[in-house]
This record gives structure tokens, C-alpha cells and sequence, in this order.
């Protein structure tokens, strides 16, 4: 079962998965994004934003 990520990766923000702008899978993890934006940033470089910090 995957693991749900309410912090949007691409941004910082906490995001409720039901206003959820989209979602991507990434292993066996699952984010939630605040706009199509960070989701098209995510799904495009997702290590970036997972390194990142």
C-alpha cells in the first residue's frame, strides 16, 4: 500500500489529498501538489525535489 505525502515536494505547502491540485506516484510513495504547476515540475525531475533540502 503506498505511502501518502501531504507536503507538496515541489513547494513546502501541506496539502488536504481530497483539494489536492493532482498526485503522483513515485515508488511506493504518493504526493499531493498545491497546483498543476508543481505537479508538471514534479513529474518532470521528481529526484530534484526529493534531494532538495
Amino acid at each position: 500500500m503506498p505511502v501518502e505525502i501531504r507536503t507538496d515536494p515541489v513547494c513546502g505547502m501541506e496539502v488536504e489529498p481530497k483539494e489536492a491540485a493532482g498526485k503522483s506516484q513515485f515508488g511506493e510513495w504518493v504526493y499531493f501538489f498545491c497546483s498543476p504547476r508543481c505537479k508538471e515540475d514534479f513529474d518532470r525531475d521528481p529526484v530534484k525535489y526529493l534531494l532538495k533540502g
